[in-house]
């Protein structure tokens, strides 16, 4: 998506309403992507360009299902149809980072429709840091038990 697509997009909300969406919309931690209905990025938050080390042009020249390994592609589809039929969908499909590195992630994705135009909207959450804690919760009762 070129920057002038970007600001389309920003503009069509907008025009929906939702004025302060941009803000909001980078302003949260936990990583957003806007898709279309065959699951190309639209658009994707500070969040995700972060976590993930891509920029924006580089993540919206690709499919989201893209951005996860080849066992979890049918998982996609099934997720992608789920959100198309009105159902929030809520998932735990990791996301490689640019440098293909697997980031833990726990998501929701349900689709938009506003004047007409759908996307689906995509919110990560990154589960690194609990995962961390829960390992070391787990050695922590070893270490207990073995004294």
């Amino acid at each position: 998506m070129t920057n002038e697509q970007s600001a389309d997009f920003f503009a069509f909300l907008k025009e929906c309403g939702i004025d302060s969406f941009y803000t909001f919309f980078n302003a949260v931690e936990d990583s957003i992507f806007i898709i279309d209905n065959t699951g190309k990025i639209i658009q994707a938050n500070q969040a995700a360009l972060q976590k993930l080390g891509y920029s924006q042009a580089e993540l919206c020249a690709l499919d989201l299902p893209e951005l996860s390994p080849p066992q979890f592609q049918q998982d996609w589809q099934e997720v992608l149809t789920s959100a198309l039929t009105g159902t929030c969908a809520t998932f735990s499909i990791p996301l490689y980072t640019k440098n293909r590195k697997l980031l833990p992630v726990s998501s929701k994705m349900f689709f938009l429709n506003t004047k007409g135009r759908t996307v689906i909207c995509q919110i990560s959450k990154d589960l690194t840091d609990k995962q961390k804690s829960e390992v070391q919760a787990l050695a922590s009762k070893a270490q207990e038990s073995e004294m």
